[in-house]
């Protein structure tokens, strides 16, 4: 928990130096150069203080954030006139990244790299052979769909966790069992 908070901590400094430059005009960064630039260094600092200490499940989300902020960095500094058609093979090799962070972790368990070889295989598929089929348009209408809705969608989720935090809390089996009248 300690190391956790430090991680955070640091992406919050970090995330603010970033934009005391931009307001001063020290440096010319966008909104999304900015986020790219706090989630490749949160991944960063994970991974490497506590990379053999977290469990799989969250090595593997920090792995997509590390991922995540590569290819948002990309597509903010490079000019990519069809972005959209990167939707499908981005996922497929921030997926395959994922899994060859759990092969570092655990390298006896082989299925994690092969897992990463085949979803990189398939994200090099679908950047050469598919260009504008029905899987392209079916993914870039889903994502444009998730971009529009992606507020309703922090709204219901942090109503969810309220009511499930407030029905943990009022649920009456965190009896001792003990009458103490």
């Amino acid at each position: 928990m300690k190391n956790n908070l430090f991680v955070i901590g640091s992406s919050l400094i970090f995330w603010g130096f970033l934009v005391v430059l931009n307001f001063f005009k020290l440096a010319n960064l966008d909104s999304i150069k900015v986020f790219s630039f706090v989630l490749i260094f949160y991944g960063l600092v994970t991974i490497v203080s506590s990379f053999k200490d977290l469990h799989r499940t969250k090595l593997f989300l920090i792995s997509i954030f590390l991922n995540t902020g590569i290819l948002l960095y990309i597509i903010s500094h490079y000019e990519i006139l069809n972005w959209y058609n990167l939707a499908l093979p981005s996922i497929l090799y921030v997926i395959s990244g994922g899994f060859v962070i759990l092969y570092l972790e655990n390298s006896v368990a082989k299925s994690f790299l092969a897992a990463s070889i085949f979803f990189f295989a398939l994200s090099l598929i679908s950047i050469i052979y598919i260009n504008d089929s029905w899987i392209v348009q079916f993914a870039h209408k889903t994502t444009l769909t998730l971009l529009y809705f992606w507020p309703m969608f922090l709204i219901l989720f942090g109503i969810l966790l309220i009511i499930g935090k407030s029905k943990r809390l009022s649920s009456p089996g965190r009896s001792s069992g003990r009458n103490l009248v």
